[in-house]
Order: C-alpha cells, then structure tokens, then sequence
C-alpha cells in the first residue's frame, strides 16, 4: 500500500503480518481522487473517515494538505496502527478516534465537508450508512460510500453518481438532495462543479397554509330590533 499523492507520493505503508483490514486499492484511490482533485482544495477542507481500517484515505487527504482528518476505527490494533503511523508519516492533522462507528454518528456535533466511508463489505447494516453520515455533511459536502457491486444507491434522493474501480464501487452522495446521476451538479466546498451542472429542478414553494373558514356573516336584520340583552362579546 503506498501514498498516491501530496508531499508524501509514493512512500509505501507496510502493514503487520495479519492485519484485519482490507485497504482500497491503489487502483481505486488514483480513480477516486482524480475526481477529486478537481472538485475541492484539499487544504480547504476537512474529512471524516469512517471505517478507517488502514487509514489509506486519511494519509491522502493529510499528505494532500487537508488541515482536519478524523479517523474512526473500532479495531484497538488498527486504531493505534494509524495513530502510530500518521506519527511516524509528520501528519498531525490526522486525529484517531477509537469507536463504533454506528454509535459515533449518532453522537458527533461537528460537521464534515468529506465523509469517506469504507465499512466491511459483509456488515449488517451497510445500506443504512448514507442516511446516518449525510447529516453530518456541511451544506454542500460530499458522502463517499464505498461497497460491494451487490449494492445500488441511484435511487437514494442525495445520490448523484457511481464509479467503478476493478471490483471496488464508490457511490457519490451531495448533502442537498440530488437530480440525476448522469449530469454534473454542485459536489464541494468550494463550490466547483463536475462536468456541466444539471438543469435544476423548479424549486417547489412551501405548501400554502389551509384557507379558515371564513366566518358567516350576520344576517342584516330588517328593521331595528330592540335588543334583548347583553351580547355574548360584552
């Protein structure tokens, strides 16, 4: 496993003899971020990577200039792994947090431009992964969920693309809802568009607010009548 780009290019990261994760490959991470590259500054933005394993995206990201990298990992081996190796690498923006991640996005305040997430491809509950990271999203973040091809997310309503890498899929998620995949739309920070924006949707006004009833007027009485009390107003 190397580092693919920034200052640290090329510098190879060894892992111990049975190492339980399973890194993106370099194959994968040179497509994934030539996207990138041309969607944000990386020195502009900050990255929430869940599932961090290796913590291969979060030495991209720190080696590319990224000023706020937090790591998840549950494993205590893989965690202190990272920590030890972001330290030996200069990356001191990389900060290790050890949690489920699960349990982490439901507790997290602080919210992300840049959520990568590389969960296990057999864990229970993968499907429900953009729907909890999302709110964690600035206005216009990205979501980056890589998966298995038995998963299709085109018809989430924040999907706005999939790319294929070998056998690695990355689903692209916005934090505003999506149109259609096919077409480029607003995907960062800095507010750089892929490829040509997407025709925006004619924006639905809010609901207008039920008519009352209007109150029934007061039959006019045809000649003065004295009155015979009190009215209920008085």
């Amino acid at each position: 496993m190397r580092i693919i780009g920034g200052r640290l290019k090329g510098r190879q990261i060894v892992l111990p003899m049975g190492y339980k994760a399973r890194p993106t490959t370099d194959f994968a991470k040179e497509g994934l971020f030539n996207i990138l590259t041309n969607l944000i500054d990386f020195t502009e933005v900050s990255l929430l990577d869940l599932f961090s394993g290796t913590g291969a995206i979060s030495y991209e990201f720190a080696s590319r200039g990224c000023p706020d990298v937090t790591s998840i990992e549950m494993a205590p081996d893989n965690a202190r792994f990272i920590k030890q190796r972001a330290h030996s690498l200069g990356l001191g923006s990389i900060r290790v947090i050890r949690h489920n991640v699960f349990d982490f996005v439901k507790i997290c305040s602080k919210q992300y431009d840049i959520i990568f997430a590389d969960p296990p491809y057999a864990i229970e509950g993968l499907e429900k992964i953009p729907n909890l990271a999302i709110p964690l999203l600035t206005e216009n973040g990205l979501l980056i969920l890589e998966h298995p091809g038995t998963f299709n997310f085109e018809q989430h309503p924040n999907f706005l693309k999939e790319k294929k890498y070998g056998n690695v899929h990355f689903s692209l998620f916005t934090a505003t809802a999506a149109t259609a995949a096919t077409t480029g739309t607003t995907a960062a920070t800095t507010g750089t568009t892929v490829a040509t924006p997407a025709e925006p949707a004619e924006p639905v006004g809010p609901a207008e607010p039920a008519e009352l009833a209007e109150p029934a007027e007061p039959a006019e009485p045809t000649e003065p009548a004295e009155p015979v009390g009190p009215s209920p107003e008085e």
